[in-house]
Order: structure tokens, then C-alpha cells, then sequence
């Protein structure tokens, strides 16, 4: 999906916000560095929260680990056998409306993995099937400032 440079920046502004109040409020997830995906649902329900405050996407479903590609599950090049995003903002049923794609990496665990990396160029590929308008990677630091974000086009 094509995204003009302000819904871009307003994605960007959502995730920055959500990964704020992230750290403020279950940062003892991040410090005992749980699993991955406990972090991505902590995330993700801050987003829910902070997508429906805004009007442009609160009309979105954001979703964690969702596979589905219609009845088929989410294939690209690199994951031919499926894949399956941490977070996804997007409109069930089609490939029309798929705003943001985001991978989560625990810090000290990882410093970012090749195959997230590709999974993400797939996913926002503007020809490819899914064509997300952003795609970010969070490689999450032990304190707020140490964050990294990625950003994919």
C-alpha cells in the first residue's frame, strides 16, 4: 500500500508512542528480558489503545502473529513455508489495506537477525502480494534510549 509521507510519519508517531509507554509501564518485561511474544502483546494492546484514538486508524485491526493470507497462510520468498509477523496493522480479508508490519527483537538476545530483516523487505515489497506501507524493526533496548528502529518502505 502506498502511504503518502504524513501517514508515514503518523505510523511512525504511533509506534514511538506505543514503545513510550511500553517502557513506562511493563519495563520489568523487558529487564528480565521475557519472551518475545509476551513483549509483542504488551505492545500491541498499548497500540490498540492508541490506534483507536486516531481517526485515521482506528478503522484498522491490529493483530499479533497473524499467518493468514485469505485461506492460505502468509508466504514470501524468504519464508516460502509461512510466516508469521509479530504486529500488523492492517484490514482482514485482503491484501489492500495493509498499513504497518512490525518485527520485535528482545535486546541482549539479538542484535537483529538477517531473516527479520528480509521477512520485512518481503512483506513491504511494492510488488509483492502484501505491499505494507511500513515496515518497522524494534530491536528493544535495556533502557528506552538504546532502542533501534529500522524503518522499511
Amino acid at each position: 500500500m502506498k502511504l503518502s509521507p504524513e501517514k508515514i510519519n503518523e505510523l511512525k508517531r504511533l509506534v514511538t508512542q506505543a514503545l513510550d509507554k511500553l517502557y513506562q509501564k511493563d519495563f520489568e518485561l523487558i529487564k528480565k528480558s521475557v519472551g518475545e511474544r509476551s513483549i509483542a502483546f504488551r505492545l500491541g494492546v498499548i497500540m490498540e489503545c492508541l490506534k483507536n484514538d486516531n481517526t485515521d486508524f482506528k478503522d484498522y485491526d491490529l493483530d499479533a502473529e497473524y499467518n493468514k493470507n485469505e485461506d492460505d497462510f502468509k508466504r514470501t520468498l524468504s519464508k516460502p513455508n509461512g510466516a508469521m509477523p509479530d504486529l500488523i496493522l492492517h484490514k482482514r480479508g485482503n491484501n489492500w489495506n495493509n498499513l504497518l508490519i512490525i518485527e520485535i527483537k528482545r535486546p541482549k538476545k539479538y542484535n537483529g537477525r538477517a531473516s527479520d530483516r528480509q521477512k520485512l523487505k518481503d512483506f513491504t515489497n511494492k510488488k509483492g502480494v502484501y505491499q505494507y506501507g511500513l515496515g518497522v524493526f524494534i530491536i528493544l533496548g535495556t533502557t528506552k534510549d538504546k532502542v533501534k528502529l529500522e524503518y522499511y518502505l
